[in-house]
């Protein structure tokens, strides 16, 4: 829902996206029986490899190439900014839905691919699993306990009112009654022959 995200992760995406672009390009110009088609489409056991080999000299490719890094960047950050602000943010409630679930389930998998032990990385996946979803079961647990506790001890007696309290609510509701009867008799939509003829007194 926060711009500043959707437009930050939209050029992320670009970035990686062109990457991918320039590597599939370059399988398709490559000769089939070149090994270094062979190494482009052998998975990502090698991307991994790349990808480190460019984290681990980004300061020297900084240095030497920074001319045609910063034009990359430049290039691409505005393309996919311009993509973005063509397309708007997500206003759909169930797209929101789907993007949140898919970011949390790559978290999940980020913590779990971080973590060597296999167990401990699956108890901390479940952890983060139970909090994201415990306030539901506590909530309906309360629920439940405050049903059997009303069950168990019946229903509450009425509070009386005092007398202070019942002369002070018939001063107030006569009141009222006679506010409403003033403004009806006052209105046109009142007929006073055919309300005099009604009462069986009408002198008094």
């Amino acid at each position: 829902r926060s711009q500043i995200f959707y437009y930050s992760a939209g050029i992320s995406v670009g970035l990686l996206a062109s990457l991918l672009i320039l590597v599939y390009m370059m399988s398709k110009v490559m000769p089939k029986k070149s090994p270094v088609y062979f190494l482009l489409v052998g998975g990502w056991s090698f991307s991994l490899y790349l990808l480190q080999l460019i984290f681990k000299n980004l300061q020297e490719i900084c240095k030497s190439y920074w001319q045609y890094l910063l034009g990359y960047l430049l290039t691409v950050g505005l393309l996919s900014f311009a993509v973005c602000y063509r397309y708007g943010p997500l206003e759909n409630e169930r797209s929101i839905n789907l993007l949140s679930w898919a970011l949390q389930l790559l978290g999940l998998l980020l913590i779990y691919s971080g973590i060597q032990i296999h167990p401990i990385a699956l108890g901390l996946v479940l952890v983060a699993v139970c909090t994201k979803n415990l306030d539901y079961p506590l909530q309906w647990a309360f629920a439940a306990y405050r049903r059997v506790q009303s069950s168990k001890l019946g229903p509450t007696p009425p509070r009386l009112l005092t007398e202070e309290e019942f002369q002070l609510q018939g001063e107030v509701e006569t009141q009222k009654a006679l506010a409403e009867l003033r403004s009806f008799c006052q209105s046109p939509e009142f007929s006073a022959w055919t309300t005099v003829s009604r009462i069986q007194s009408p002198k008094r």
